[in-house]
């Protein structure tokens, strides 16, 4: 049987548009079965009996749990929206702006990605953000602030807060940890080729 507590223009929202075929056939019914409940009781129960069965169809498919395909992005979605943001680390990047490359509302977006990464859109891009200036840190004698606006982060400020947030440490004492950790594994001096030959000969 119909909801009761749902009136004629929430059946026809309910269905796929004002518009539907379907939907004026049920407001119809509904119309023919409200005008029959007190002459013709049987005649009223029929027609709801028949919107009933009009509706089962659309009714299971909302009931329906939806499947995990259907709330993560495709392989070659993944693909487009990681290489959008390696390619703009350096520029804002909005959910509106991932979602239109591979055709969806902001809002479904945001739950395909988080339940293809694990991790929100904003929270994916803040930690590539932050590979980045690792790497820059690691790699390149680039200052902070240069390093911060590569980045994408509005100022060295914004970085160091982000980076402290997220790895536990400043940038500054980052850097200068992991370079005193490769200098460790680097020898201070190389013994000189002629004094192995020396030894070679003396031996």
């Amino acid at each position: 049987m119909c909801d009761p507590s749902m009136d004629k223009t929430d059946l026809a929202s309910a269905l796929a548009s004002p518009i539907d075929p379907m939907a004026l056939t049920v407001l119809d019914m509904l119309d023919r079965a409200d005008r029959a409940v007190e002459v013709d009781p049987r005649q009223a129960r029929i027609l709801i009996g028949q919107v009933s069965r009009l509706l089962a169809p659309a009714r299971d498919a909302r009931l329906t749990p939806r499947r995990r395909s259907d709330l993560t992005l495709a392989p070659w979605q993944e693909r487009r929206v990681v290489r959008h943001i390696d390619e703009r680390l350096g520029q804002p990047i909005g959910v509106a702006e991932l979602a239109e490359g591979v055709g969806f509302s902001p809002s479904h977006f945001s739950r395909c990605f988080k339940s293809s990464f694990g991790v929100a859109p904003r929270g994916y891009v803040i930690r590539r953000r932050l590979e980045r200036a690792k790497s820059l840190m690691l790699h390149t004698r680039l200052p902070l602030c240069q390093i911060a606006m590569d980045c994408g982060f509005s100022d060295q400020a914004h970085m160091s807060r982000t980076f402290r947030a997220i790895v536990g440490s400043s940038p500054n004492r980052w850097r200068r940890e992991q370079a005193s950790d490769a200098a460790i594994l680097i020898p201070t001096s190389l013994p000189n080729v002629s004094q192995i030959g020396k030894q070679r000969l003396e031996g």
